[in-house]
């Protein structure tokens, strides 16, 4: 038997996305690096490392993310918006 047409499944595929033990998402699992502006309480800029190798620089002060776990919680969004476009 041959696998070579079928790379990647989600699992289990009968959940919703947020509850699959993993996902095909070439986002999923992305780096970042956040940074603040001088003076600001919000996150101001983030830098993705995108799946292909480049690096993608977004500003996300209007978006006004008080904490780290904010940005985490949308890089996968960011990644698939930004580096997949």
């Amino acid at each position: 038997t041959s696998c070579r047409y079928i790379s990647c499944l989600p699992f289990p595929f009968w959940t919703s996305e947020k509850n699959k033990w993993w996902t095909c998402d070439v986002c999923e699992g992305v780096n970042a690096q956040v940074y603040h502006r001088k003076g600001p309480e919000y996150w101001s800029d983030v830098e993705i490392f995108c799946p292909q190798g480049n690096t993608e620089k977004i500003d996300i002060f209007a978006e006004q993310y008080a904490t780290l776990e904010e940005v985490d919680a949308e890089l996968v969004n960011m990644c698939k918006e930004h580096c997949l476009g």
